[in-house]
């Protein structure tokens, strides 16, 4: 007897190819048991050497979230023996999981060019109905040519029926949002991970993530759900800003402390803060990396807090001892800064701004990628501004004068890319050495 063709075999496979789990009728078909699954069969397995490389772009493309239509691949039985098969598979869509979702049939079971059409027609509309993600085709003006059953119940509409009555540019919230998408694929043909808010049948606001590709007038794509993820993200921003501002208000208060004890000290540490976050921005360092470059510079002389008012104010220069006493400063600004939570190692950028490549730094003597990044720039800020800069016991030296220090000991003491970041601010005029 004739062994009847069981339509559609399902199968569900993780991001490596593993199957996770595998119908009765894709089990016969390949001539595997449950037990085989669970001891690691791959698509890789099934499917004959010359077509890995294939499926394995298959794989890629399909979890990225790419639709594509169903594929014929030579395959390969348990036992070795050889047969064609049609595969298609959508990405699983559920947020977390990187798994995919297929059905796969026989190829040879399609005697006539005409069946096989139909049975591929039927196979892939299936598969998308099926899809827990929005399957959707529009025209570029935004009219629905498709929308599957997902999609319907995401945007809130009972039919596909009813959701044509609603062109795509009247459900975004934001037009421009919709423009951008357009702009977008007409500029790359596809877009990915494209996110915007929606106005559901019943007036809820939703955010969706879609995929989409053009071709000629026509919008094809997915979209999910991800108004959860995304509210917990404006949550989690939320927060952030607040902790910023409260780190910047507990920064500016101990700043002041120092200001009222120190006038010298604190107007350094503002110059030599704008100079510091001028240097890391020469450096390409983008903004949230400047940031802890800002709080540490504002902050590192702290310490001076500690260190008696007759050694920071005297006039004249200051004997072995009390040098001795106000190196202490970058341990005290250790100490006051430590308990505090940054999300950011300021305490630790504070207590290495006076450390040398070559070790002849204090407090520690550290040497080269022992010093962070953020602390060599505040060596050369630091020794640049308080050079050019008036203090009780000297007058301001000139400009050339610091910058033949910082020139001098490039790479000797100080970190030659900082350095050269340095001169190039100064040089365009970003910041002056003149009249401090």
């Amino acid at each position: 007897m004739e062994k009847q063709q069981r339509f559609p075999g399902f199968f569900e496979v993780d991001g490596e190819g593993r199957f996770l789990q595998a119908n009765f009728t894709t089990l016969e078909m390949f001539g595997y048991t449950e037990e085989d699954l669970q001891k690691g069969v791959t698509i890789f397995d099934v499917l004959e050497k010359q077509e890995h490389q294939r499926a394995y772009q298959k794989l890629k493309q399909t979890l990225e979230g790419t639709l594509s239509g169903p594929e014929i691949y030579l395959a390969r039985r348990k036992d070795g023996s050889s047969f064609h098969i049609l595969v298609d598979a959508v990405a699983s869509g559920q947020p977390g999981l990187v798994t995919l979702r297929g059905l796969v049939v026989e190829a040879a079971a399609f005697a006539h060019e005409r069946q096989m059409l139909q049975q591929i027609t039927l196979f892939y509309r299936e598969i998308v109905e099926c899809s827990p993600v929005g399957v959707y085709q529009t025209t570029l003006e935004g009219n629905w040519l498709f929308a599957n059953d997902a999609a319907c119940r995401l945007l809130g509409f009972s039919s596909p029926a009813e959701l044509v009555r609603h062109p795509t540019p009247t459900l975004y919230r934001n037009p421009r949002d919709r423009e951008k998408l357009i702009e977008l694929l007409k500029k790359h043909g596809q877009v990915k991970n494209f996110e915007t808010q929606i106005l559901r049948a019943d007036g809820q606001v939703i955010t969706i993530s879609v995929f989409a590709v053009l071709h000629g007038q026509t919008i094809s794509g997915t979209f999910i759900d991800i108004t959860d993820r995304y509210q917990a993200q404006q949550q989690l921003r939320a927060i952030t800003r607040q902790q910023e501002q409260l780190i910047q208000d507990i920064i500016y208060s101990i700043s002041r402390m120092l200001e009222v004890r120190d006038p010298y000290t604190a107007s350094h540490q503002v110059r030599m803060t704008d100079l510091a976050c001028l240097i890391g921005r020469e450096l390409g360092f983008p903004e949230e990396r400047v940031r802890p470059i800002f709080f540490a510079a504002l902050v590192h002389d702290v310490g001076k807090i500690g260190v008696p008012s007759q050694i920071l104010t005297k006039i004249g220069p200051l004997n072995s001892g009390e040098i001795t006493v106000l190196r202490t400063h970058p341990v005290i600004s250790h100490r006051i800064l430590s308990p505090i939570h940054f999300p950011w190692p300021i305490a630790r950028i504070v207590v290495q701004h006076h450390e040398r490549l070559d070790g002849s730094g204090y407090p520690q003597g550290l040497r080269g990628d022992s010093i962070l990044p953020e602390a060599r720039i505040l060596a050369v800020a630091d020794v640049v501004e308080a050079m050019s800069s008036r203090r009780p016991y000297r007058p301001a030296l000139s400009c050339e004068r610091a910058l033949s220090e910082i020139t001098a000991n490039r790479g000797i003491k100080y970190d030659p890319q900082v350095v050269d970041a340095c001169l190039s601010v100064i040089k365009k005029g970003l910041f002056s050495l003149e009249g401090n």
